[in-house]
C-alpha cells in the first residue's frame, strides 16, 4: 500500500512538472523572456 501511494505521487509529480516545463518553454517567446540574437548570416541588410 505504501509503495503504491509513493508510485502514484511520483507519477503525479512528474506529470505536473512536465506540464509546467512545457508551458514555460512554449510561452517564453510570447513573454519576450528569451530573444536570441539573430545570426549574421540570416540578417537581411
Amino acid at each position: 500500500m505504501k509503495n503504491r501511494l509513493f508510485t502514484m505521487m511520483a507519477v503525479f509529480g512528474m506529470t505536473v512538472l512536465t506540464f509546467v516545463a512545457q508551458t514555460v518553454s512554449a510561452s517564453a517567446c510570447i513573454w519576450s523572456a528569451y530573444q536570441p540574437e539573430e545570426p549574421k548570416l540570416l540578417r537581411e541588410e
